[in-house]
């Protein structure tokens, strides 16, 4: 036994079968090579295949795997793609890949000029990625395929899974270049336009065509705010966090008992103090009550976050104690269109935050809006995002639960028949 163990730990580095050494050796001689391709072709964009030719080098790639292995599974090579040394290089170099991403800040340029040069700084769309994520492909095929053939029962959960995974991974990877994430800024009292743009301020055109009708803000209330009027440093004794108020709001600060007897979400001022109105640039506002509860003396006046030009109303209560009001925060925003289809029919939808709308293939995302003017904003940005391979992830994903189902349900029932046999 011990014969056979130094035997082995004194096998020639490249003599099959593989093992760590040569599959760390190889990812290191990968990592190199995505590194060199940053430098020699940093435009990759021409190289990414778009619809319909993405599509079919999805299916070459996984037809190359399977014909690959049907031919070549007996050569050291191809057992290798399958092994657990290849596994665990091949999720080295994509764990790799993922720790540059938290280590350098993406998207933007930093100091040292190598780090934009070897695409450190935009690794989504680095050659690392891409060779990363081709290297875990051809070992999750090889390794499906080494499990797949001959089929067994207690297989499948084990196959579905890796197939799975591997589907979610092609469809990703091949169908990056036909992902479009495109920005439509709408003005209220507009015609319909069917122009959109990307982040690089490219236009494309739309397939329909898209008017706002209207944009709508659900707000919370907003919170008192407690500070010192001469540091502006906030002071909260009012709990963990700030509290929003109402009409009839009431909390015991530094000393002071303070209570909000009216509170009007919409107002505006006049020689009389706040009222309420449904009027633009309108503010928020709250009459309060102050009680000394050592004196007894009582202070009372409007507070305001402000806005639009003016500055917001501040009730003292003494030199080092002073309340507002914060602005209020938006709940929900949502936009209402009118979209005019290729037919010239036309429709009325209401696209929320978070609650994409589908149209012709395209899903609209509200984004934003004028944060300045708020609820009376006079435009509403939509994001028009087309992913024609949402389905065939989304198949990955349902093969994924199918194999965690059959592993947790049949896969138990496999185990308890072997062992009774």
């Amino acid at each position: 036994m011990e014969q056979q163990e130094i035997q082995k730990s004194s096998k020639p580095l490249w003599k099959h079968p593989w093992g760590y050494k040569e599959s760390f050796i190889i990812m290191f001689d990968l990592l190199v090579l995505s590194f060199i391709l940053e430098l020699l072709l940093p435009h990759k964009t021409g190289l990414l295949p778009v619809l319909p030719l993405s599509i079919i080098v999805f299916l070459l790639f996984g037809v190359a795997i399977l014909g690959t292995w049907l031919l070549f599974k007996d050569k050291k090579w191809v057992q290798w793609f399958a092994s657990v040394p290849a596994a665990m290089a091949s999720i080295s170099l994509f764990f790799v890949a993922a720790i540059f991403m938290g280590v350098f800040p993406q998207g933007t340029v930093v100091d040292l000029p190598i780090f934009n040069m070897l695409g450190l700084t935009n690794v989504m769309h680095s050659w690392l990625m891409i060779v990363s994520t081709l290297f875990l492909l051809l070992v999750l095929g090889f390794t499906t395929c080494k499990r797949a053939i001959p089929l067994k029962k207690n297989n499948i959960g084990f196959l579905l899974n890796h197939a799975g995974l591997w589907v979610i991974l092609a469809a990703a990877s091949f169908g990056a270049s036909d992902l479009q994430r495109l920005k439509v800024q709408l003005y209220e009292q507009a015609d319909f336009t069917n122009v959109a743009v990307n982040d690089q301020k490219q236009m494309f055109k739309l397939p329909f065509s898209v008017q706002l009708i209207d944009f709508d803000i659900n707000e919370y209330n907003p919170k008192l705010l407690i500070f010192n009027p001469q540091s502006r440093d906030f002071i909260n004794k009012a709990g963990k966090s700030f509290q929003m108020i109402d009409t009839g709001f009431q909390v015991n600060v530094s000393g002071f008992d303070l209570k909000v007897t009216k509170f009007i979400k919409y107002a505006a001022l006049t020689d009389s103090g706040f009222h309420a109105t449904d009027k633009p640039m309108a503010t928020s506002a709250a009459f309060v009550e102050a009680t000394n509860l050592t004196t007894s003396q009582k202070m009372e006046g409007w507070i305001s976050p402000g806005g639009f030009g003016r500055t917001p109303d501040v009730l003292e209560l003494n030199s080092e104690l002073a309340i507002s009001l914060s602005p209020p925060e938006p709940k929900e925003y949502s936009s209402v269109l009118a979209v005019r289809h290729s037919d010239n029919s036309i429709d009325t939808v209401r696209v929320i935050v978070n609650r994409p709308h589908g149209i012709e293939g395209y899903n609209l995302y509200q984004l934003s809006y004028n944060s300045q003017l708020g609820k009376w904003s006079n435009y509403s940005v939509i994001e028009v995002v087309s992913d024609p391979w949402l389905p065939i992830v989304y198949t990955g994903f349902y093969m994924l639960m199918a194999g965690a189902f059959f592993m947790v349900w049949w896969g138990r029932r496999i185990y308890v028949t072997e062992n009774k046999d």
